[in-house]
């Protein structure tokens, strides 16, 4: 006797996980990068010191909202994937294609979450090491 199908997970959780974290860093990326050249070079010449008061304060917020999401997106994906994978003890049978599908998108989803999140991180990091606005000699 068969057991009844599994419920498989929405497809919103499905594409949120694959393209949430992705998203997250390229609207960190825009922003901040918008943020910082503004605050380091306002007019026809750079300055060395950033114009927009806490500049570097308002990028870390920006970067951590995107962490973040990166995050959410990257446990949407796991339990996702999770609700695709047979109980334990369980042989797994060949499922439909939309159980495939929705077992590949998650992992998929939990690989790319992982690499935007990275990504965030590498461009978080020179805002602890380094000078906001350099102005070469």
């Amino acid at each position: 006797m068969r057991d009844a199908p599994r419920q498989l997970p929405p497809l919103w959780r499905l594409w949120f996980g694959l393209v949430g974290a992705a998203a997250a860093w390229a609207l960190q990326l825009v922003a901040s990068y918008t943020l910082v050249a503004h605050a380091c070079f306002p007019g026809p010449m750079p300055v060395g010191t950033p114009v927009i008061p806490g500049a570097r304060v308002i990028a870390l917020v920006i970067g951590a909202a995107a962490l973040g999401f990166g995050v959410a997106a990257l446990l949407v994906a796991l339990g996702a994937w999770r609700e695709t994978r047979p109980p334990v003890g369980v042989e797994r049978e060949s499922g439909g294609a939309g159980e495939r599908r929705s077992g590949f998108m998650a992992f998929a989803g939990m690989f790319t979450s992982t690499v935007f999140i990275i990504a965030i991180v590498m461009n978080v990091f020179p805002l602890f090491v380094g000078p906001l606005c350099v102005v070469a000699t």
